[in-house]
């Protein structure tokens, strides 16, 4: 998400052969989309990892501002 603000993604995983589930989230994002990290502030964006419990086929998922997301969703 290259906004602002954040956005709301509607995820369709029909056919998929997915199940309710519980999804992992990877999000890099910082306050400026133009923030980069450097020897200074090595860190300054980094991933963090979290955990979202979805239903079998559809989710919508908010997508945070200035940020790129992977959501990690078993397959069976």
């Amino acid at each position: 998400n290259v906004s602002a603000a954040p956005v709301s993604g509607q995820i369709n995983l029909t056919g998929a052969n997915s199940h309710a589930a519980k999804v992992r989230v990877i999000t890099l994002s910082s306050a400026r989309l133009s923030d980069n990290n450097s020897l200074d502030h090595p860190a300054k964006i980094a991933p963090v990892t979290s955990s979202l419990d979805i239903p079998a086929g559809n989710f919508t998922y908010p997508f945070p501002p200035n940020s790129l997301t992977i959501l990690r969703v078993p397959i069976h």
